[in-house]
């Protein structure tokens, strides 16, 4: 064998390499995009809201169907509807326990979802146990509230007794 005939088989080696790589890095990529776009679409039933949030008191409020939500130690990140056409405020914790106050003028019903919490922890220390709970995600909890006329519900969460003993973080909740 040439040694021009050794080195022109290298170079084709190495080309059929090359093209082999390039067409592995576009099937990667493709797979990742589509990948991505089928795992993080954002349902046609999830609306976004403008970030109402006052970061000096650490306070969001939202008006829906003539129900004021307040949340204390987060934010009100949006609205999600079901199939059905039912609206839930979805809440973002930014605290480990945060408030929330529902005010209604009418009689009815207020679902929340809350982000960014324990669901299995913030239940139990919710003072009003009244309500209906559901863990629909690891992080997440769907709270419904039903209101009579001008009625006011707070959800706030109960503070650790004996939070020096303990070794407890030290939490303050605006009033």
């Amino acid at each position: 064998m040439k040694r021009g005939d050794a080195t022109l088989k290298i170079n084709k080696i190495i080309n059929i390499s090359i093209v082999i790589l390039c067409l592995c890095l576009v099937a990667s990529i493709s797979v990742f995009i589509y990948g991505g776009n089928n795992s993080y679409k954002i349902s046609n039933h999830f609306r976004s809201l403008p970030l109402p949030f006052n970061p000096d008191d650490s306070y969001s409020t939202y008006q829906i169907q003539n129900t004021e939500i307040t949340g204390y130690g987060g934010f009100i990140k949006a609205i999600q509807s079901d199939n059905s056409g039912r609206k839930t405020v979805v809440i973002r914790a930014l605290s480990l326990l945060p408030t929330v106050t529902v005010k209604g003028e009418d009689s009815g019903s207020v679902s929340l979802l809350i982000e960014n919490i324990n669901p299995d922890l913030y239940p139990k220390s919710i003072s009003d146990n009244t309500l209906s709970k559901t863990k629909v995600a690891v992080n997440a909890l769907k709270i419904t509230i039903a209101l009579d006329t001008s009625e006011m519900k707070k959800m706030e969460p109960l503070k650790p007794m004996d939070t020096k003993q303990r070794g407890y973080i030290q939490i303050h909740y605006p009033q």
